[in-house]
C-alpha cells in the first residue's frame, strides 16, 4: 500500500477562542493522504474545508491536534528556515482566479514570485525560461508573460494560478475550490489539466470543493465535512455509489441530472444535523461513517 504523505490527527481550529463569538471551524478531524493520490474534501460553505487545507499548509496554526508531512510534525516548525523548507514542497491553488492574482503584477511576475522567494533562479534569463516552461505546461503560450490578469478569461486566470503553484516544483498541492468561479466547460478543462499534471509531476492533491459531482471524477478518496467534522470517508466510488451518512446523501441528491423526466420526480434529501458529532467508525474496508450505533 502507498505510504501516507500527510497524516492529520484530531485537528482543531477555533477562531475567537474564549469569546462569545467563538467558532469551531475544524473540530477533531483525522484523516491521511497517500503519496500520489487525490484526496477530495467536500461540504457546504462554512463546513471547515478550506480551514483544514490551510492548517495542513501551516498557513493557520491549529488550536490543537497534529499534522505530519512526510513523518515530520509541521505544527512544531518554528524557524523561518524550517517553514520556508516546508513551503518549498507545497503550494496552493486559490478559489477565485479574479481576486487571487495581483492586478498590478504581470503574468511573469506572478509566476516568478515563488521562484525568487525560494532562490531557485540566479539570473533573469533563467527566470524567464522557467516561467515560459511553466506557462506552456498549463496550456499558455510564453508570449503572454508580459500581460496582466485583466487581459485574460477566468479559465486562463486559473491556469495562471496553477502555473504559479507549479513553478517551484512542489510535491503536494492544496486546490481550494479551484473550479467554483468557472463555467462548466472550463471546469472540465481544468480538471483534465490537473489530472495530467498529477501524472507528469508526480503530484499529491488535497482537492477542496462543494460540488461532489465534480470531485468524484478526480479523487481517489473523498472525505465529507459538516460543521467542522468529518461525517464520512471512503473511496470515491463508495462515497458516490454507496453513501451511508444522511448528509452525504443530501449532497448527492442536490446534484442536477441532465434528464428532465428524472428531474421532475427527483426527491432531494435534507439533513437535520443528526449524528453530526458522532465519531467515525469503519463499516466496511476503508469506508468510515459518523453514525450512532443505535
Amino acid at each position: 500500500m502507498t505510504e501516507n504523505l500527510i497524516e492529520v490527527h484530531h485537528l482543531k481550529k477555533y477562531f475567537h477562542e474564549g469569546h462569545p463569538d467563538e467558532v469551531h471551524a475544524v473540530d477533531d478531524v483525522s484523516f491521511s493522504i497517500r503519496r500520489g493520490e487525490v484526496f477530495g474534501l467536500v461540504g457546504e460553505s462554512g463546513s471547515g474545508k478550506s480551514t483544514t487545507g490551510r492548517c495542513i499548509l501551516n498557513l493557520y496554526r491549529p488550536t490543537d491536534g497534529q499534522v505530519t508531512y512526510d513523518n515530520q510534525d509541521i505544527t512544531q516548525l518554528k524557524t523561518s528556515k524550517d517553514l520556508k523548507k516546508f513551503h518549498h514542497k507545497t503550494a496552493m491553488i486559490f478559489q477565485d482566479p479574479y481576486s487571487s492574482l495581483d492586478p498590478r503584477m504581470s503574468v511573469r511576475e506572478i509566476i516568478a514570485e515563488g521562484l525568487q522567494l525560494h532562490g531557485q533562479v540566479k539570473d533573469r534569463q533563467t527566470l524567464d525560461s522557467k516561467v515560459a516552461q511553466t506557462m506552456e505546461l498549463v496550456g499558455l503560450t510564453s508570449d503572454l508573460m508580459n500581460r496582466y490578469p485583466y487581459e485574460f478569461s477566468g479559465g486562463q486566470r486559473q491556469r495562471i494560478g496553477i502555473a504559479r503553484a507549479l513553478a517551484t516544483e512542489p510535491e503536494f498541492i492544496v486546490a481550494d475550490e479551484p473550479l467554483s468561479a468557472l463555467d462548466v466547460s472550463v471546469q472540465a478543462q481544468i480538471v483534465k489539466l490537473m489530472e495530467q499534471l498529477k501524472v507528469t509531476r508526480k503530484l499529491t492533491y488535497l482537492f477542496i470543493a462543494h460540488d461532489i459531482s465534480m470531485v468524484k471524477y478526480i479523487s481517489d478518496r473523498i472525505g465529507v465535512m459538516y460543521h467542522g467534522r468529518l461525517v464520512e470517508l471512503g473511496t470515491a466510488n463508495e462515497i458516490v455509489n454507496n453513501p451511508l451518512h444522511p448528509y452525504t446523501k443530501s449532497l448527492l441528491s442536490a446534484v442536477p441530472v441532465p434528464d428532465p423526466n428524472y428531474e421532475r420526480v427527483r426527491q432531494q434529501f435534507t439533513y437535520d444535523g443528526q449524528d453530526a458529532t458522532s465519531p467515525l467508525r469503519e463499516v466496511a474496508q476503508g469506508h468510515y461513517v459518523a453514525l450512532s450505533k443505535s
